[in-house]
């Protein structure tokens, strides 16, 4: 019996312990268009944790979660772990041009160290980001592999980025 209450007892601040680590959470849902469907339901939650290595007041985004649909869309911790000190989120919309195709994006930094990420998402899958950096013309970009959904980077068999002119990268699309 002391066992029990012991594991019980461990288990209980584990769990509380892992709910401190949270500093904020952003959840969004709404509908978007899906192209022979209509308008069909998303959530998108980030979890923002403080930063380890940084003043308090600096944090990092530990988790996003996407369902569209009623579907579970991965999002490999690869493709968000690096940034830090993300300020704004912004819902998901459709990509013109493209029928199946959806993007949200993620803003962070100050002033040199700013950035601005973007998540290309299919039905199915993460397919890419791209993120543009204050100091930088062209977007770094990171593809998605479609059977490991590990990230790549520089290439694989991810689908190509959009090539409709009103989501191709430019140079206006990048954080002033």
């Amino acid at each position: 019996m002391r066992t029990l209450t012991t594991l019980i007892l461990l288990l209980s601040f584990t769990l509380c312990a892992r709910a401190s680590d949270v500093v904020d959470k952003t959840c969004v849902e709404g509908k978007v268009f899906l192209q022979g469907v209509g308008m069909v339901p998303y959530r998108l939650a980030i979890v923002y944790s403080p930063e380890p290595s940084a003043p308090n007041d600096l944090r990092r985004i530990s988790n996003i979660s996407l369902t569209l649909a009623g579907k579970e869309i991965i999002i490999p911790k690869k493709s968000y772990s690096d940034l830090r000190a993300a300020t704004r989120s912004w819902p998901l919309y459709g990509v013109g041009g493209e029928p199946k195709q959806f993007q949200f994006w993620i803003e962070g930094g100050d002033g040199a160290k700013s950035y601005k990420v973007e998540f290309f998402i299919s039905t199915e899958r993460l397919v890419y980001r791209e993120m543009f950096r204050h100091d930088s013309e062209k977007p770094e970009v990171i593809r998605f592999d479609k059977r490991t959904a590990e990230a790549e980077v520089g290439g694989g068999n991810a689908l190509e980025p959009p090539s409709h002119p009103s989501t191709a990268p430019s140079k206006s699309r990048a954080t002033p």
